[in-house]
């Protein structure tokens, strides 16, 4: 009954988009409830002819409900402060309402800081029980996502008129990699730039490798030559038993490499070009865990991370991790880039590099995009899809052409960087961005915490133990993005 309560709504969203578009078209001088066609303005080819909407909408209201960590991307709690990225965010905020003569109610319930869960989504999906008009656009993570367009509580992009995925401000790599069947139900776009810092890298502490007659690898990144074989070569070679007890322990040694249990296996497994599940020739998901280069990826992790020194192993504490690569006791640790002006009174000097290669035959580095990363989406109970849609991409040029330089250029390539390398391998970061579409027959914590924390490199064993389940669960997914 109540997938058949959220059907009935999508349809009347869908059928009242495209009347909205309908009457759009036969609009004149006198209708003042609709948006004109886009235009060019040409004054602002810089910027890839940025939209020009009418002011028409009369000060509506556009409630837009803010996930655990999507606040970063619109909240500005203290107006202008004279921070460059908050500053950057209200002064957007404020141009598109005065372009489209909105008002943006940002409802901002809770974030991961004050660790009381997520009530953002329970609020939304009471709101999608109740059939309560009150969100008008929804940003929130991956996960969450997710399963929001598998119980088809998003409307489809095609029936949202302003949303153009062609333009710069749209990561095509979002949109390709997590929806299927030619239907987009969320992505990412530069309103989400706190993605660009979700995005986990490897950082080096300089004075270790100096210490230990290592090159630093940023040529070996430029030349294509950063591989796994060179990465574990170098992380193995760098654990010291400092307090000479005979044991390595992350207290009081030095370890070759860190990272948090729950993202760095991951993050690895990824960035070898590994997957749970890709597109078949029909656009539709096909489960790829079940391959050689899945099981090969898996094996070598597993190794890498049960060998003693070369990485602390049972992190549950990312804090520990973090702590120790800053007080100089570890070479390479794994940490989202968001994060790194932890760093900035850090003694030692450290640069920033991709996570490694398969081997020097991969196609391009491959950077996972963390799960908590933010994504945009507009729900079935939308008031009015295409204002929902103009606001929407209004933001998201407005993030192209304000916000997202300040965050990339401002912040992460010059703030949180102590050379010119690092700036040049931020550029390289963003720019092989990868999004995992995950399975909840497996989940990555199983898999890449329980498994490798035990040193079990099976995943052969591991799939076939849940193949039934895991292919049950990919049609489920064929047969939602089947629909009209």
């Amino acid at each position: 009954m109540k997938k058949t309560i959220f059907a009935l709504i999508l349809v009347f969203c869908m059928l009242f988009a495209a009347c909205q578009t309908n009457d759009a078209e036969k609009t004149n001088a006198n209708d003042e409830n609709t948006l004109d066609s886009i235009e060019t303005d040409t004054a602002e080819e810089d910027y890839n002819n940025l939209p020009v909407f009418q002011n028409t909408y009369d000060g509506e209201t556009v409630d837009i409900l803010m996930g655990s960590f999507a606040w970063v991307d619109m909240y500005t709690p203290d107006g202008l402060n004279g921070e460059v990225l908050n500053d950057a965010i209200y002064n957007r905020n404020l141009a598109v309402e005065t372009k489209l003569n909105v008002k943006l109610n940002i409802i901002f319930i809770n974030d991961e800081r004050d660790g009381s869960g997520d009530m953002v989504t329970s609020k939304f999906t009471a709101a999608l029980r109740s059939g309560d008009k009150i969100y008008d656009i929804y940003m929130a993570s991956q996960v969450v996502m997710t399963h929001a367009a598998r119980e088809r509580y998003l409307i489809n992009f095609d029936y949202l008129p302003w949303i153009d995925l062609t333009k710069p401000w749209w990561d095509t790599n979002s949109t390709d990699s997590l929806n299927f069947g030619g239907k987009v139900f969320f992505g990412v776009n530069d309103i989400n730039y706190s993605n660009l810092g979700m995005t986990c890298v490897l950082l080096f502490n300089k004075n270790l490798f100096k210490n230990e007659g290592i090159p630093y690898p940023y040529d070996l990144v430029k030349s294509g030559g950063w591989t796994y074989e060179e990465f574990a070569k170098i992380v193995q070679s760098a654990s010291k038993d400092i307090n000479g007890d005979g044991i390595i322990d992350i207290k009081d040694d030095q370890f070759g490499f860190s990272g948090w249990q729950w993202e760095v296996g991951p993050n690895l497994y990824t960035a070898l070009g590994a997957s749970f599940v890709t597109k078949d020739k029909d656009n539709m998901p096909s489960l790829t865990i079940n391959s050689a280069r899945s099981y090969s990826a898996f094996e070598m992790i597993v190794d890498l991370f049960n060998n003693g020194g070369a990485y602390h192993n049972h992190t549950m504490n990312v804090w520990l991790d973090r702590d120790r690569f800053a007080d100089g006791y570890i070479l390479m640790t794994d940490y989202r880039s968001y994060y790194l002006d932890y760093f900035q009174d850090m003694s030692d000097n450290f640069g920033i590099i991709p996570h490694p290669k398969f081997d020097k035959n991969q196609e391009g580095y491959r950077q996972l995009v963390s799960g908590v990363g933010t994504y945009t989406a507009i729900p079935i109970i939308c008031k009015e899809p295409v204002l929902a849609s103009a606001v929407v991409e209004a933001l998201a040029s407005e993030s192209y052409k304000t916000v997202r330089p300040q965050y990339y250029e401002t912040i992460l390539q010059t703030k949180y960087t102590r050379d010119g390398e690092s700036a040049e391998m931020i550029e390289i970061i963003a720019k092989n961005r990868v999004y995992s579409v995950w399975l909840d027959t497996f989940g990555t914590l199983d898999v890449f915490s329980s498994m490798i924390a035990k040193g079990d490199a099976n995943l052969a064993s591991f799939y076939a133990r849940n193949e039934t389940k895991a292919l049950a669960e990919i049609d489920k997914m064929i047969e939602i993005y089947s629909y009209d």
